[in-house]
């Protein structure tokens, strides 16, 4: 799957970003934020999608994502 862009600028709100997975599998999502004195973070989230056919799992070969 090719990445998803999600471009959320906001100074006292959480933000919100929808993503679409047209297959089940295992997905992860990289958020980088970036405070007002320059300084950059980032968090990454792992999930698993169940339906449809599945995905292969990244650094697995012949391997496919369990659905849960």
């Amino acid at each position: 799957m090719e990445p998803q862009p999600c471009g959320v600028t906001i100074a006292t709100a959480p933000g919100t970003c929808t993503f679409q997975t047209a297959k089940g599998g295992q997905y992860a999502v990289t958020a980088t934020i970036i405070d007002d004195k320059g300084r950059q973070n980032q968090s990454k989230l792992q999930f698993t999608v169940s339906g449809g056919e599945a995905t292969r799992a990244r650094g697995q070969r012949g391997a496919r994502a369990a659905d849960p």
